[in-house]
């Protein structure tokens, strides 16, 4: 009859197979190994989904600050035949380099030429129930935005609007420049 205590003291035989530690660290680690490959790189998916929804976003921002320059541009050829009139309203207003912004308010453009911050930081956007634009009556949002002409002859003019954001301390912008010419459209 066999004790408590021998039973204790039973010795295993090499036949039975049984994990051993340095066998299950292994698989471990393998399966660690196999988890974190794809999840690095949903990771890196995830960042550049980010990365172009705000590229995206300045691309739009870019589009509609041409768009409303060249309204300007054409209801002034239209109403007074001389749009070149624009660009001096924008040098006396905007200062030198003439950096500016025009917002939407109550649905209208509307100069901003107090693009605080100096150049290259241009005029802080909001975003409120009714879109994005430079005053502070919504949430302030990561992008800027200016624009500039600059002479390329007595009757045309270059208008560039670069918009800025920053994603952590990386800067990055969006530029866009279109030819303006004193013509009627």
């Amino acid at each position: 009859m066999k004790t408590p205590y021998s039973l204790l003291l039973t010795t295993y035989s090499h036949s039975s197979r049984a994990f051993t530690l340095v066998e299950t660290l292994v698989a471990i680690a393998i399966l660690m190994i196999s988890i974190s490959g794809p999840l690095a790189v949903a990771n890196k998916a995830l960042t550049a989904s980010l990365y172009a929804k705000d590229q995206s976003t300045a691309s739009f921002l870019a589009q509609e600050e041409m768009e409303i320059i060249k309204n300007k541009k054409d209801n002034l050829a239209l109403n007074v035949n001389n749009w070149l009139s624009l660009a001096g309203t924008l040098s006396s207003s905007c200062g030198s380099p003439g950096l500016c912004d025009y917002g939407i308010t109550n649905g209208s453009p509307v100069l901003n030429s107090s693009c605080s911050g100096g150049l290259g930081v241009g005029c802080p956007l909001f975003i409120n129930s009714s879109g994005y634009n430079d005053s502070s009556g919504g949430t302030g949002t990561i992008f800027s935005r200016y624009f500039y002409l600059i002479s390329l002859g007595p009757s045309e003019y270059q208008a560039t609007v670069v918009v800025n954001w920053k994603e952590g301390t990386v800067p990055n912008a969006v530029t866009m420049s279109s030819e303006l010419f004193n013509v009627a459209p």
